[in-house]
């Protein structure tokens, strides 16, 4: 079986990121039931910390997160790097 976590010097860590769900099919709680899934997965395997990224502006996404127990610990910005 193929661990999940990141373990460091103060604690074993997942992250769980860049979760899309087709528009067809939102609204039906697939997303749901696989992230409640995969948390318990990991929280099974050792896990103590599941840590998430979604965009700051998508309020359906912190919401369904923060029905999942979530909440916000910092703001960061994602970007990209051009070789010049």
């Amino acid at each position: 079986q193929r661990q999940m976590c990141i373990e460091t010097d103060e604690d074993t860590i997942a992250a769980i990121g860049n979760v899309y769900t087709d528009t067809i099919l939102r609204g039906n709680g697939y997303a749901r039931a696989i992230i409640s899934t995969l948390i318990q997965r990991l929280f099974d395997q050792g896990c103590r910390e599941v840590v998430l990224d979604v965009a700051i502006n998508d309020f359906s996404a912190l919401q369904r997160y923060e029905q999942l127990g979530f909440v916000t610990q910092v703001h960061f910005w994602e970007a990209k790097a051009r070789l010049k």
